[in-house]
């Protein structure tokens, strides 16, 4: 392989006084509890979740957060989780999974 054509590439970073803030939300799908981890604690934080008829089911204010519970106590489906203070603005989705009692499906498909 003739490597003489390479060109330097020049490398592009993040300023070292830009924060990055890495939120993981699990587990997803979820049966209705899940945590939101905010990976270092946060001021003023505000969450929203959000069902896909843009119906916000939950919109709680934190003064100091890292690891949230909560629980989805609304039907299964897609859900929208916003996470708002004065060094986030993120949008994650969240699945609740439908809830079938295996017993009761396996006696179903046997009655048939």
């Amino acid at each position: 392989m003739d490597t003489s054509v390479c060109q330097q590439i020049l490398t592009v970073g993040v300023d070292g006084d830009a924060k990055q803030t890495f939120i993981d939300i699990y587990p997803n799908p979820t049966n209705g509890a899940f945590k939101i981890d905010l990976g270092q604690e946060e001021n003023n934080v505000q969450i929203q979740v959000v069902n896909i008829l843009g119906e916000v089911v939950f919109n709680n204010f934190f003064k100091s957060a890292r690891l949230l519970d909560y629980n989805i106590e609304s039907p299964s489906g897609l859900y929208f989780i916003k996470i708002q203070s004065k060094e986030i603005r993120k949008t994650f989705k969240i699945i609740k999974k439908f809830n079938v009692p295996l017993v009761r499906f396996v006696d179903q498909i046997q009655d048939s």
